[in-house]
């Protein structure tokens, strides 16, 4: 009998520390999500810029 409560008493902990590993990943997943469209963004940003700037020098004479 009190193997079977040792037992069921790691089964639960193991069980409660499976939940937030499953919880850590599923946030630590969204995070990157996150970051990675905001990179996407930033680079897009970047390279409306870069032509602006390339059409500005073109506009006026100006050479890169």
């Amino acid at each position: 009998m009190k193997n079977k409560k040792i037992f069921m008493g790691n089964y639960y902990i193991c069980k409660i520390f499976a939940m937030i590993l499953i919880v850590l990943i599923v946030f630590t997943g969204c995070g990157q999500n996150q970051i990675m469209e905001k990179e996407e963004k930033k680079e897009t940003v970047e390279s409306e810029m870069n032509e602006e700037v390339k059409k500005q020098h073109k506009l006026f004479g100006l050479f890169i």
